[in-house]
């Protein structure tokens, strides 16, 4: 799972979207479903290749997902990495209503 994570990573700074997504789809059937740091780690980085690819509903349900199993958690480092993307996605979106209720997320 490591390596697909590694590799969906690598593909998601080199802009290659698509590859990453796949990446991720294979360590999200292996994972199971339920709020383990595996898991976040993963949402996070799938609301982060939403984003990339333009996925406005998709990136909002996934950093959603990402920033309460983070909370429950109480992992600082993917609530961090959320709040990062969350960023991003108010550079790309910053009109959209959708992004801006994230806000309440981050608090």
């Amino acid at each position: 799972l490591t390596l697909y994570n590694l590799e969906g990573l690598v593909n998601l700074h080199l802009e290659q979207t698509e590859q990453a997504w796949r990446c991720f789809d294979k360590v999200d059937q292996a994972l199971v479903h339920a709020i383990v740091p595996h898991r976040v780690e993963l949402t996070v980085y799938q609301a982060a290749t939403a984003l990339q690819i333009g996925e406005l509903e998709q990136s909002c349900s996934l950093l959603t997902t990402a920033v309460e199993a983070a909370v429950k958690l109480g992992s600082h480092l993917r609530y961090q990495e959320a709040s990062r993307v969350y960023d991003q996605m108010q550079e790309r979106w910053p009109q959209e209503q959708q992004v801006r209720t994230l806000q309440e997320l981050f608090h």
